[in-house]
């Protein structure tokens, strides 16, 4: 009989210590940050001025392109974007949008809410003063110095478009 109840006792235990562990692994997930940061490249449509499309891709590069970084938060609490950019190959730099481009008009730097995206576009000037082959990521960074980075196709392919133009004398940039 008391092989039954030290047997029920150990396995009441053993739950409760996996019960434990699975709240303190849920209360730490929860109160990380979580970003997604995704390159892109984006073709603009204007009307009068103003923006009234973005036709984004992750996969491809469009000719005359902008080079974009969404930044989506997946956190539970708000976060605030400070800082985007690229980070150079090597990880021993970063190259930082000082005025990135943001058309909702809402400033940077940009605070999140949890599920909230925003993309920052990156204007051509900064482009024709630096080697685009040094390019790795994409970053962003919050107010707490959390940076997350990202990659994609678009990016690969818009930096080799641009390696290529500068092979063949154009010196500028796609």
């Amino acid at each position: 009989m008391s092989i039954v109840r030290d047997d029920i006792t150990l396995g009441l235990g053993a739950i409760g210590t996996v019960l434990g562990i699975l709240n303190w692994w849920k209360s730490w997930d929860r109160d990380r940050v979580k970003l997604k940061v995704i390159p892109k490249v984006s073709q603009l449509f204007k009307s009068q001025g103003q923006v009234v499309k973005a036709l984004s891709s992750t996969t491809q590069a469009y000719d005359g392109g902008l080079l974009c970084i969404e930044v989506i938060n997946l956190s539970s609490f708000a976060i605030t974007i400070r800082d985007v950019g690229f980070t150079t190959k090597g990880g021993r730099g970063k190259l930082s949008l000082t005025s990135p481009i943001i058309y909702d008009q809402k400033g940077f730097p940009r605070k999140l809410e949890p599920r909230e995206s925003v993309s920052f576009y990156a204007n051509e000037q900064p482009f024709d003063k630096i080697d685009l082959n040094c390019i790795a990521k994409v970053y962003a960074m919050t107010e707490c110095h959390s940076m997350k980075t990202g990659t994609s196709k678009a990016l690969k392919q818009y930096l080799l478009n641009s390696r290529l133009e500068s092979e063949r004398g154009d010196g500028a940039n796609p």
